[in-house]
């Protein structure tokens, strides 16, 4: 039986839920962070829209990084997960400004749901799922990644 929660993934995030679970919530933090900083000079909007311009954002970044990564990784097995297509997760809410989160590439973010949907399929676990989200259980979700993702 599903327990209620409050985890929500963005599906285009589910591989890097899958990398923190290879590497770790700290390290898969601390490389998504540094990733962030490699983009100035590429891409300097990014920038700014994950981190911000204060003194310290990084820093702040990083801990609400780890936080969810350890939300899932840590959860109970039963907890009900929901991956979608639109919505905001802990991701998203870790950055400074987020404006780049309100962008739906729809296809893109349907190509990660199909995936998990068939895995889930291929793999006999229980889910809910429609066109734009499937619900699953943590400890489910978990197995899913490490696998197939």
């Amino acid at each position: 039986m599903l327990k209620e929660s409050g985890i929500v993934i963005r599906s285009h995030h589910l591989p890097v839920f899958a990398d923190a679970l290879r590497v770790g919530a700290r390290r898969e933090a601390q490389l998504r962070c540094e990733a962030v900083f490699e983009s100035i000079s590429d891409d300097p909007n990014y920038y700014f829209d994950v981190l911000g311009f204060e003194v310290g954002a990084s820093n702040n970044f990083q801990e609400k990084l780890e936080a969810a990564f350890n939300r899932l990784l840590l959860s109970n097995p039963e907890l009900t997960v929901r991956v979608n297509v639109s919505e905001r997760d802990d991701l998203c809410r870790a950055c400074a400004v987020g404006s780049h989160c309100g962008i739906l590439h729809i296809e893109a973010e349907r190509s990660y749901l199909e995936k998990l949907t068939q895995s889930c399929i291929d793999n006999g676990v229980n889910h809910q799922n429609d066109s734009f989200t499937v619900i699953l259980s943590a400890g489910d979700l978990r197995k899913i990644l490490k696998k197939d993702f």
